[in-house]
């Protein structure tokens, strides 16, 4: 048993309002290392989760970045994603490793889909996984990515792989941690409940279904050998969604939702880190 704890820091640039998410099996409040050098001579480990290496977490919200510890099964989590490589590395041995089941940055997820990836680990029998719920931009993420990415079947397959070797049976199975741990349904039913809006929830829900059904369809056409769109093409993409979401809700309930106020740009997708190249071909 390990400890795996949950950091954040700001995406894109310090003024961002999205936080971009990392993990690690040490307290970097503590353990302060300042490359990834150093973290593997003192055998420790960091999970990249499709971002650059940080020393440390810096949140203008959560005090140093952090967003949560919780013991978890280290094999699991080194086997659902590989740590102390970087996602985006152009070794095609090495990226389908680090970056679980979040193949393409931005198509089937981003930085907190695979960093709640990493977590799951953490998660029991009767106890839900941590995840990077208290992220900036996890609201909208989480609605157009889900909790763990867009790719619920590779994701229980990988689950499943990960837990048979070696076994785990504390650990909760992939239906109810996709089923139970659902953050963005759960926290929308509550806020809008709150709000006397509960009849808003499903098509809520619908609208967000059709998010995926779009994704599903975007990576059909790249099997057939259609180019990665853009992280422009992306965030405009997510950009729509949200403006379709602004429309079924009122300006409060839209921001209790999604934790920022209706007509406010939020990029969910890094352009540095999709611009590069990838290290294999798409799976799925």
């Amino acid at each position: 048993m390990t400890t795996l704890y949950a950091w954040a820091t700001p995406a894109f640039s310090t003024d961002s309002p999205v936080d971009h998410t990392f993990v690690t099996d040490y307290d970097n409040r503590v353990d302060v290392y300042p490359s990834i050098e150093k973290v593997e001579q003192a055998q420790a480990n960091y999970w990249y989760c499709w971002g650059i290496f940080h020393a440390q977490g810096d949140s203008s919200q959560q005090p140093q970045g952090y967003l949560g510890s919780a013991n978890g099964n280290f094999s699991l989590a080194q086997c659902l994603c590989l740590p102390n490589k970087a996602s985006d590395s152009i070794d095609p041995h090495i990226r389908p490793n680090a970056c679980g089941t979040i193949y393409h940055y931005g198509l089937d997820g981003v930085c907190h889909q695979l960093a709640n990836q990493v977590l799951w680990a953490t998660g029991g029998a009767s106890t839900a996984p941590l995840t990077v719920a208290l992220a900036r931009g996890y609201r909208a993420s989480s609605f157009i990515y889900g909790t763990y990415g867009i790719l619920h079947l590779d994701w229980k397959a990988n689950i499943s792989r990960c837990a048979a070797a070696p076994p785990s049976p504390s650990s909760p199975s992939a239906v109810t941690t996709m089923n139970a741990n659902d953050d963005f349904a759960i926290h929308a039913q509550k806020v809008l409940a709150a709000l006397n809006a509960s009849d808003k929830l499903a098509p809520l829900l619908a609208l967000r279904d059709s998010v995926r059904e779009e994704q599903l369809a975007q990576r059909e056409t790249l099997l057939r050998g259609a180019v990665m769109p853009s992280a422009e093409a992306l965030n405009a993409r997510n950009q729509a969604y949200f403006r379709r979401a602004e429309a079924l809700l009122t300006s409060a309930e839209f921001e209790a939702v999604f934790g920022f106020a209706p007509g406010r740009t939020i990029d969910l997708v890094d352009a540095d880190i999709a611009r590069k190249p990838p290290g294999g071909t798409i799976t799925g």
